[in-house]
């Protein structure tokens, strides 16, 4: 816990050097090392608390507060996800300091960054490892401002703005839900301790249990970004600076799923009904996310969209292994939980190197927009090469990571055991034509951003002039590409790895089951090995029989032209418009001019905006008619301080009428 608590500290103070330093860079530099150093003693910590070392230990901070002490352990599944948040944190705060030179330099501005960088880490830890409600509630709102004034990192756009105002209202509805589930849970065990809580669990009568559940899942979806609740996501992304970005969609929104698995042991015995929502919500989200993602022309708005998608096939799995565990099929909840927990880890990486992916490619292109890019890969050979794995691996292609945890939810298909063999048709169909199809359409939106992002010819003159990143930038990417690979070719290594974790939460199936299925990833590792092998045999062989050889390099055939130039190639938009015609009626595209008709028409400006359909139809209007509602009171202000005076007066008078019960 030494390790804990010196790393925290130092991330958790680590903004205050940076105040006494007047060069951006030496602010950034200073911000870099503290995160780093206190990530790496947090990282090691981690580690241990995965193992069981901490089992059944409870710590707590010097600091009294109301209802409670400000408890916290390192229990395996706190640890778990420590593990995610400081291994991606250090990774994002190596790659910040050559990203931030892209805005300039305002040493004001770098200071508030690092330490609302910093408190966010802090408290995203604290989230994670707190024991009382209160202290949860106190991080998890920590949590909400510092990724809030993240995102409105440059203010000054007015769509930053209401991006950063759209995120803080959402996050604050779900805070207020998770408010009211605490209350809840406090009155039936008569504390704010967690550990109340699991021990009252069984007493809970099943309506309270219910109405708890469905308050965690809307408080904590409300970060997670499921859908409807979705909409801030591709709002904010695009607005924060890449490396916020991953942080906040790698990370911090998994932190709700902390907080649904939380939950979930102060409701035992959990019920079927709850983990078909989950399941149904998971698989909505994920065809809805991944949708929106191929229509997006933005790459941080694609990569977003594409985080609900992924949060949806961890709800998935969370799904499945509730119901798994309400038919005492120990199999069903060890596929459905270790397939969550494996996406989780699996997300975080992968997004984690998109998004610093896409933050390189804004700096050296100048642009986010798939329509001003192409002819990447040959000028930015490293970022290229790891935007093509992580592409690679969250479409869930073997050889990489993305493979492995959807294959769990694959297999889980044919262990699942239910009432009726409607019931179980059903939920083959589901999961198995679901997951078919939110993979389908992840080909289809990652083949448009490799495809047209990083292959061809440039379409810009900033596309053409681009030129690698710097290593620090490029480090971290290939960092995460090589662990998405190394977990896609030793996915049995990770399953030991986590094997403590699931054993501390009663989810290991019998030993000749997790034997077969340890067998079956030992299979698919061995084939991957072999197939890169084969392909890398086949590269020095190509090169072997070439040494000395005149190879001429020519234009790709391009159906008779010539010269193929930019004009010729598919565009972002034309690539995704088969799609955008197909859900048109759903979506209803806003059409900006007409297309020529003529065989030698003139120059015409032509536009397709595809709109979110909750935020275009529902939100929106929400908004409009909440502020008439709310406009219909300013009827009270005055400017007159008695009158404000006197309704203190009365509001007090009301409440001591209340608690007289009068």
């Amino acid at each position: 816990m030494i390790l804990f608590n010196v790393g925290f500290l130092i991330i958790a103070l680590g903004w205050i050097p940076g105040l006494a330093l007047k060069k951006a860079s030496s602010i950034n530099k200073a911000g870099m090392i503290s995160t780093m150093a206190g990530c790496a003693l947090v990282l090691i910590s981690s580690i241990i608390g995965m193992s069981g070392v901490f089992v059944g230990q409870l710590y707590f901070f010097s600091w009294r507060m109301p209802f409670g002490q400000a408890l916290f352990s390192m229990e395996p599944l706190s640890s778990f996800f420590l593990f995610i948040i400081t291994l991606i944190s250090g990774l994002a705060a190596t790659y910040a300091p050559a990203y931030l030179r892209h805005y300039g330099d305002e040493p004001s501005r770098f200071k508030s960054h690092w330490f609302f960088y910093q408190i966010l880490v802090a408290s995203m830890m604290i989230v994670v490892v707190a024991q009382n409600a209160i202290f949860f509630m106190l991080a998890w709102e920590l949590m909400s401002l510092s990724s809030f004034f993240l995102v409105e990192f440059r203010n000054e756009k007015a769509k930053v703005r209401q991006a950063g105002w759209m995120y803080l209202v959402f996050t604050h509805i779900g805070a207020a839900f998770l408010l009211a589930m605490f209350a809840l849970l406090a009155r039936n065990a008569g504390s704010f301790d967690f550990k109340a809580f699991r021990e009252s669990a069984y007493s809970i009568p099943k309506p309270l249990s219910g109405l708890v559940f469905i308050f965690a899942v809307i408080g904590f979806g409300m970060k997670a970004g499921f859908f409807p609740a979705h909409i801030w996501l591709p709002e904010a992304h695009p607005s924060a600076p890449s490396h916020v970005s991953a942080l906040m969609s790698a990370v911090m929104i998994k932190t709700a799923i902390y907080g649904i698995l939380m939950t979930l042991a102060f409701l035992s015995p959990v019920s079927a009904w709850q983990g078909w929502l989950l399941l149904g919500i998971g698989l909505v989200s994920g065809v809805a996310g991944i949708g929106m993602a191929i229509t997006r022309n933005d790459m941080k708005s694609l990569l977003a969209y594409s985080s609900v998608e992924n949060i949806g096939i961890i709800a998935v799995g969370v799904g499945i292994g509730i119901l798994g565990q309400a038919s005492a099929n120990g199999v069903l909840a060890f596929l459905g939980f270790g397939a969550a927990f494996f996406h989780v880890l699996n997300h975080s990486l992968f997004k984690s190197l998109l998004f610093f992916g896409s933050g390189a490619i804004q700096t050296a292109a100048n642009t986010l927009n798939i329509n001003e890019m192409g002819g990447l890969l040959k000028r930015m050979p490293f970022t290229g090469a790891a935007m093509l794995a992580g592409a690679a691996a969250i479409c869930g292609f073997p050889p990489f990571n993305g493979f492995i945890s959807e294959f769990l939810i694959y297999t889980s298909a044919f262990s699942a055991r239910f009432e009726t063999p409607m019931v179980r048709e059903l939920y083959i169909v589901l999961v198995l034509g679901g997951l078919a199809l939110i993979g389908a359409l992840a080909a289809y939106a990652f083949t448009k951003l490799g495809g047209i992002g990083l292959l061809g010819e440039p379409r810009t003159k900033a596309a053409a002039q681009a030129n690698e990143v710097v290593p620090a930038m490029y480090v971290p990417m290939i960092v995460l590409a090589s662990l998405c690979l190394l977990i896609g070719i030793f996915p049995s290594t990770v399953i030991g790895f986590l094997e403590p974790m699931l054993s501390s939460l009663n989810l290991l199936p019998p030993a000749a089951v997790l034997d077969g299925m340890l067998n079956s990833l030992r299979g698919i590792q061995l084939s991957t090995s072999a197939f890169l092998a084969f392909i890398l045999f086949l590269a020095i062989v190509r090169k072997f029989i070439a040494r000395n050889k005149y190879i001429k390099v020519s234009e790709t055939w391009g159906c008779g032209y010539d010269k193929p130039d930019a004009k010729m190639q598919y565009s972002s938009s034309s690539f995704a418009e088969p799609f955008v015609s197909l859900i048109a009626p759903l979506t209803r595209p806003k059409v900006v001019g007409e297309l020529p008709a003529l065989h030698f028409p003139k120059m015409k400006d032509f536009k397709v905006d595809v709109q979110d359909p909750v935020l275009d139809r529902v939100v929106v209007p929400a908004y409009g008619w909440t502020g008439k509602l709310f406009g219909k009171f300013s009827i009270i202000q005055h400017g007159n301080t008695h009158l404000y005076v006197l309704y203190i007066v009365l509001a007090l008078l009301v409440a001591l009428v209340w608690g007289l019960g009068l």
